[in-house]
């Protein structure tokens, strides 16, 4: 074990091009015996052993997958996860590689102090299931940060990034694919982390997240960028304020319109024939009778793409809203697509008090756009504001809970960012 003073580096060394060694689950030889011999590839601490202040850095971690076999010809599940924070504190997972695992990066409680930096995590999930995900953490207290979450598998139903630990902050990466970029769940694992102070609220920041036209919600749902809030009938959900600020949300997400085949509306989910939406956020928790849950969203891009975009919602279904008596507030952000935009899912432009129940929506209204702002942002290829953009100079102030404690001071993938005049995740 670790302490603060001597801490343990377990660096992978590069070849002459820069090449990560390699820790593969193809043919991997087990130690130990039991179920979780082959549950995680790169293990930390242990189901009676408990460690910190451990940093795993500089590998390429893949294959723990059930397309391949351990040395003795055992089948990795399809939860088999690349690396495995198992159980312990102060954590660092630094500038890996890590794809074509079940789960990507997993975290189970007791964990706290998780830090997720410059890593590239892409390509893991299964096939046909919506259980596996690029990376699936329950922690108190994750910072992940500078990190590029690449698409899943093909036809995995997974998300980006999964969480269900509290005092989570995402800063300052690129997320693209999955069937969300983002889902703060409940803290299902472990009472701890629902007890814990800073539970209730998260924190995204300076992010580029990246939708792509993949269809995969046609099937399960799920259209939203984020969810914010738990999806378990029997835990607390997060009810705080999802403080997301200074990001560049690009939608690629066309005009599909709802027919038979589609299993999503064949299920009775949708009306048939409904335009496909790019929704920005989902609130679940107000459908099981929370109301104080929040949303304080600033100095945000919000832009579809391709030749017929679907329209942006900035909410899901109704029900995201109407049993809610939050405060949405939205001031300073950029919001774009040629096929429109609308407040909720099925409201478009009508009665906004019907879709915020007791709540209060701050900055936007269906017929002004207060300080945000209704034109194309004038993106580059890298998705940074070109001179011309509306965005250049057009930020705002924070809210002043996050602006001292948790300024913007870097861009995605670790630049360095000076002050947050100009709206999105670039300056």
């Amino acid at each position: 074990m670790g302490t603060r003073e001597r801490q343990i580096i377990v660096r992978g060394i590069p070849g002459p091009n820069g090449e990560k060694p390699i820790i593969d689950g193809d043919g991997a030889v087990k130690i130990g015996s039991g179920v979780n011999t082959t549950r995680g590839l790169v293990s930390i601490g242990g189901s009676n052993t408990s460690t910190s202040y451990v940093t795993v850095q500089g590998f390429e971690v893949r294959n723990a997958h059930p397309n391949y076999t351990t040395s003795d010809n055992i089948q990795y599940a399809n939860n088999a996860i690349g690396v495995w924070f198992v159980s312990g504190s102060h954590v660092t997972i630094r500038n890996n590689e890590i794809h074509n695992n079940g789960n990507g990066l997993f975290s189970y409680v007791p964990t706290t102090d998780l830090l997720v930096e410059y890593n590239h995590i892409y390509d893991n999930g299964i096939a046909g299931s919506m259980y596996e995900h690029n990376s699936y953490c329950a922690t108190i207290r994750t910072t992940y940060q500078y990190n590029d979450y690449g698409p899943l598998k093909t036809n995995a139903y997974g998300y980006g990034l999964k969480d269900r630990g509290s005092q989570t902050i995402i800063r300052y990466n690129t997320i693209s694919g999955g069937r969300r970029q983002i889902s703060l769940d409940d803290g299902e694992d472990s009472q701890n982390i629902v007890n814990d102070a800073g539970y209730n609220d998260s924190y995204v920041f300076g992010n580029l997240l990246i939708e792509n036209n993949d269809g995969i919600m046609r099937l399960w749902g799920d259209d939203e960028i984020i969810s914010f809030g738990g999806d378990s009938a029997n835990t607390a959900d997060r009810v705080g304020t999802l403080f997301f600020y200074d990001n560049t949300v690009i939608s690629y997400r066309q005009a599909h319109v709802y027919g038979p085949d589609d299993a999503f509306a064949y299920n009775g989910y949708v009306p048939l024939g409904r335009v496909e939406r790019t929704s920005i956020f989902s609130l679940p928790a107000t459908k099981k009778g929370h109301t104080a849950q929040s949303i304080d969203c600033r100095n945000n891009i919000f832009l579809a793409l391709g030749t017929n975009p679907a329209p942006i919602s900035l909410f899901g279904l109704n029900g995201d809203l109407a049993s809610g008596n939050g405060t949405y507030t939205f001031q300073n952000n950029v919001i774009h697509s040629s096929g429109g935009w609308n407040i909720t899912l099925d409201l478009g432009a009508e009665d906004i008090t019907t879709a915020c129940g007791n709540g209060v929506i701050s900055g936007i209204s269906p017929t002004a756009s207060g300080t945000n702002i209704l034109s194309n942002p004038l993106l580059d290829t890298a998705y940074k504001p070109t001179a011309a953009s509306p965005a250049k100079n057009a930020g705002g102030a924070l809210s002043t809970v996050v602006a001292t404690l948790l300024p913007v001071d870097h861009e995605p993938g670790g630049a360095v960012r000076t002050g947050i005049t100009t709206i999105g995740a670039y300056q």
